[in-house]
Formats: structure tokens, C-alpha cells, sequence
């Protein structure tokens, strides 16, 4: 993380924790064209069906995360920018470009699918959504939106910081720039 004069804080992307990323997606669509072509029958799995639906489903979620850490991989832009202005985010597979403070209503913590995620609520969430170019950035966002709220999350899994380092920083800037200075852990 860099700290300048101007108060802004760089967090930059992990290529290392990238590259772990990567090679587990790559396991896992390798698992899938496994249980695709030679029909892994274990006593969880019995059906010829599941092992297809299962297999396929494997191939398309990890491959394409895969490609997106490749993308990822081949970026040198910050993950996370810090100003007084608002966060720049370019962690994930969605890059959403300045959030601004005020645009920003609440930032909240949470423990999601074992991983932690900083959850920016915003209060217009379709703005974001809309400016993606991708259907798969796009239908990931509008998932988030369903589940968590937001469809702007944040984890530090391709940052060179933990969680509780990027969730220390990020609450200290909200709570010093923001109007709306609602925080919750959950």
C-alpha cells in the first residue's frame, strides 16, 4: 500500500495471490472435463446426469473466472484507490470505476461463502451495473445486488493486503470524507 502527499492510498493487485487464484480455477475446470468425459461415479454422485450437469457447470464458472484473472494478471492499474474523492475499484472481474463518498450509503462487512467481503452500498445500484460491458460482469453484479445488496463488493483475495488491513483503511477514509458515515460489521 502506498501513501503519498496528496492522501491518496494505492492498494496494489497481488500477483501472487492471482496466480493461486488461477491455478485453483484451472483445478477445478480440469475436475469438470473429468466428470464430463470419464463419468466419476462416487457414492455422492451416482447419476450419469449429475456428473454432466455437474462437470459442465464446473468448466463454465471456473473457466471463466479463470479468464478474468488472466485479464487480472496482465493489469498494472491499482486494485483499490483511496482519496478524498471516493474508491476506485479494480480488484475483481468487475472494474466499477470511482465510487464517489457521497454516492456511497453504507459500508458493511461480511462473512460470505467462507470469504470476506467489504460490501459498498451505493444508492444507485443500477448506475454501476450498467456501466459494465460484459453480461457476465453485468449478471455477476446483478447476483450480488440479489444476495448481498450491492453489487459492489470488494475482497482482498487479489490484493497485496488482508481484509482486515483494506477493512481498517477504507472505514477510516469513509468516517473521515464521507457524509454518510453508517458502518457495520456483521
Amino acid at each position: 500500500m502506498e501513501l503519498n502527499k496528496t492522501d491518496r492510498i494505492e492498494i496494489p493487485l497481488s500477483k501472487a495471490k492471482l496466480i493461486l487464484l488461477l491455478l485453483g480455477a484451472i483445478a477445478f475446470v480440469a475436475a469438470g472435463f473429468y466428470l464430463v468425459i470419464y463419468q466419476v461415479v462416487s457414492s455422492l454422485f451416482s447419476s450419469h446426469i449429475i456428473n454432466t450437469i455437474g462437470g459442465i457447470a464446473s468448466i463454465l464458472f471456473f473457466g471463466i473466472g479463470a479468464f478474468f484473472i488472466l485479464l487480472k494478471l496482465k493489469d498494472n492499474q491499482p486494485g483499490v484507490i483511496i482519496d478524498k474523492n471516493g474508491i476506485t475499484v479494480n480488484a475483481g472481474a468487475a472494474s466499477f470505476g470511482l465510487i464517489k463518498w457521497t454516492a456511497i450509503s453504507e459500508i458493511k462487512t461480511v462473512l460470505y461463502q467462507n470469504q470476506n467481503l467489504l460490501l459498498i452500498l451505493v444508492q444507485n445500484p443500477e448506475y454501476y451495473i450498467d456501466k459494465q460491458t460484459s453480461i457476465f460482469k453485468r449478471k455477476g453484479m446483478e447476483l450480488s445486488l440479489k444476495y448481498l445488496s450491492t453489487p459492489i463488493t470488494i475482497s482482498a483475495n487479489g490484493l497485496k493486503c488482508n481484509f482486515e488491513q483494506l477493512n481498517n483503511i477504507v472505514q477510516a477514509k469513509f468516517q473521515e470524507y464521507s457524509p454518510n458515515k453508517e458502518i457495520r460489521n456483521k
